[in-house]
């Protein structure tokens, strides 16, 4: 999840559909979101179509910080 002036990135290397959801056919995808409310709207979604099908995923963080 990136933040950038109060926009919201959510990066997927995987195969997802336009909206994010897992799709064997899809491609990598980066999300935008108005606020820190619609990401975890995205995460609940995302989480709820998991349910049943065990399939993993994980939740990697980097912090990338400017050197000058």
């Amino acid at each position: 999840i990136i933040c950038d002036n109060g926009r919201y990135a959510v990066v997927d290397s995987h195969a997802r559909s336009a909206d994010g959801m897992v799709d064997p056919t899809g491609q990598s995808v980066v999300l935008y979101f108005a606020n820190l409310d619609n990401v975890f709207q995205h995460f609940q979604r995302f989480a709820s179509e998991l349910v049943g099908s065990q399939k993993l995923f994980e939740i990697t963080g980097v912090d990338i910080v400017q050197m000058d």
